[in-house]
């Protein structure tokens, strides 16, 4: 009995980690969008339903709406590829996510110092 929980355990996982890249379908207007995100203003506060504050350094606002339009530009560029799939949307959400990696590292560092003026 075990050795059939074991087989069906392993093809479980082998099923799983074989999926296939899934076509994704662009919709018709998606530039269209792109480019009415990319001209936002982002990091702004929102009331209700959202309640967002905005962001408390307006110093990096434009930092991260050049990082996030960057992300956009990315996903544009996928979108109006011949074959959009869930694994290059996934390779540009990575490339994305690691272009702020220099960021937080600089508040990282920044935060640092202000506790060690502090002691």
């Amino acid at each position: 009995m075990t050795k059939y929980i074991q087989i069906l355990i392993i093809l479980l996982t082998l099923s799983a980690c074989g999926q296939n890249a899934t076509e994704m379908k662009t919709p018709e207007n998606a530039n269209e969008m792109f480019t009415e995100f990319i001209a936002k203003k982002k990091f702004i506060k929102q009331p209700y339903p959202n309640y967002y504050p905005g962001i408390a350094d307006e110093k990096m606002r434009p930092i991260f709406t050049e990082k996030i339009n960057q992300v956009a530009t990315d996903f544009k560029t996928v979108s109006e590829s011949e074959n959009p799939t869930d694994i290059k949307y996934q390779e540009k959400i990575r490339i994305g996510l690691s272009r702020f990696a220099d960021i937080y590292l600089g508040i990282r560092y920044r935060r640092q110092g202000k506790s060690l003026y502090v002691f």
